[in-house]
C-alpha cells in the first residue's frame, strides 16, 4: 500500500442481503452519505473539539463529496475511525472493506 489510494466512495451500502440500503427518501444510502454523517457527528468525548479539526473534517467531507479522489492514508484512517464511532455493523463493515480491500460494487454483491 503506498502513501495515498484514489477512492469514490460515491457508491450505494449494500445490505447483507446484497440489497442497496435506501434513504427516507428512497434513494440509495451511499458510503458518501455515511462518511458526511459520520464527520459532521461529535460525540460526548468530542463535546470540547477544537475547531481546525472541525475545519479539517469539512476539509475532508468536500474531498469525499468530490467523487474520486486521491486519499491520503491518514484520512481514510480517519474516515474509518469516525464512521466506526457513528455507524451499525454493515455500514462501517462495507466502507472498511472498500477501503482496506479495494472492493468493488460487484464484489459486495458477490459476498451476499
Amino acid at each position: 500500500m503506498g502513501d495515498s489510494m484514489i477512492k469514490n466512495f460515491n457508491q450505494p451500502i449494500l445490505e447483507f442481503s446484497g440489497e442497496m440500503a435506501i434513504k427516507p427518501d428512497g434513494k440509495p444510502f451511499t458510503m458518501t452519505d455515511a462518511i458526511l454523517v459520520a464527520l459532521s457527528v461529535q460525540d460526548q468525548k468530542e463535546a470540547e473539539i477544537v475547531s481546525t479539526e472541525k475545519f479539517e473534517r469539512f476539509q475532508l467531507g468536500l474531498k469525499v463529496v468530490s467523487g474520486e479522489a486521491d486519499f491520503t492514508l491518514d484520512e481514510l484512517a480517519k474516515i474509518k475511525t469516525l464512521v466506526g464511532k457513528a455507524h451499525p455493523v454493515i455500514t462501517v463493515g462495507r466502507i472498511w472493506k472498500y477501503i482496506e480491500e479495494k472492493e468493488t460494487l460487484q464484489e459486495c454483491k458477490n459476498m451476499s
